[in-house]
């Protein structure tokens, strides 16, 4: 048997062994009954902290996961449908946008936005519904700050990002523009950075990250009083939206701060992984012998 060393990781060749397992993948502790047979068989089934060779997920799965509403990759080849991966609402694109580009998952592609005049519209049968909670996901590789709106559909759902003073303004809800939220965390320009907003319904809480950090909060418990159809990326009554832009998100809660981090820290991920990475295992026994290096697959 091996013991894995913390962080957790799957050795090549493992998959419907049987090991013993020492830690969780996040360094917490088994409860006593797991303790007392601390046996587990890695292989189809098995809790998701066991990664089975060749089952790595892709960025695109990752975010699948998550259950959003909406879910652009924006990593077509051309034509005017951008499509939707949850398989309801494909969008529509408009303008003369630039495809192919590759993006920030490798073997990707993304779309150019010129900031003059293209956009993706949203299906009007697609209903931002009163009162809910939301979030918008997406990564940018901005091309200038401008007035302008990344995404929009009403005053009280509205998003620059960033304006041309390089702020982010958050527009959600009855509070505006009091209960707009606003960050002054430049986006860079040559660069591609990972952006998340929410408005939690339930507790009023609003937020803004950026690389997966929490870069501005608001409670502000006046949500959106009114339904609004559809909307549009990269454009609004501001202004177009130039640079880069590729999985643009839309879910109908407020995405847990934890997984707006693991979006961010999955960037690289590539949907069929190269070259093994390489770590070292330990024998188990009082005295671990010379670690053993053996191929691995991250989780």
């Amino acid at each position: 048997m091996l013991g894995l060393k913390d962080p957790f990781k799957i050795p090549y060749g493992y998959a419907g062994k049987t090991l013993q397992v020492f830690e969780r993948a996040w360094g917490g502790s088994y409860s006593a009954a797991e303790a007392a047979s601390n046996i587990v068989t890695i292989g189809a089934g098995v809790a998701p902290r066991f990664v089975e060779l060749g089952t790595k997920p892709s960025y695109k799965q990752m975010v699948l996961s998550d259950r959003p509403a909406i879910y652009y990759t924006l990593g077509e080849a051309g034509g005017t449908v951008a499509v939707d991966e949850t398989g309801r609402w494909n969008g529509t694109y408009a303008g003369n946008p630039v495809f192919g580009t590759g993006g920030i998952v490798a073997g990707t592609t993304c779309v150019l936005f010129d900031g003059v005049d293209d956009r993706l519209d949203l299906p009007s049968a697609y209903v931002f519904q009163a009162g809910a909670s939301i979030t918008l996901e997406w990564w940018a590789y901005l091309g200038s700050p401008r007035q302008c709106n990344l995404f929009s559909s009403t005053v009280e759902l509205n998003l620059h990002a960033p304006w041309s003073d390089g702020n982010t303004y958050w527009d959600y809800g009855a509070g505006y523009p009091a209960g707009r939220l606003v960050v002054g965390y430049p986006q860079p320009t040559g660069g591609w950075y990972h952006m998340c907003v929410t408005f939690d319904a339930a507790t009023g809480r609003r937020t803004i990250m950026h690389n997966g950090i929490e870069a501005a909060v608001l409670v502000d418990p006046l949500p959106m009083p009114n339904n609004h159809p559809g909307g549009s990326i990269a454009t609004g009554p501001n202004g177009f939206w130039n640079g880069y832009l590729q999985h643009f998100a839309i879910y109908n809660y407020a995405l847990p701060p934890a997984r707006a981090v693991a979006h961010f820290a999955a960037r690289d991920i590539p949907a069929n992984p190269a070259a093994p990475k390489w770590v070292p295992l330990e024998n188990i026994g009082a005295t671990p012998a010379t670690p053993k290096w053996v191929p691995i697959h991250d989780v």
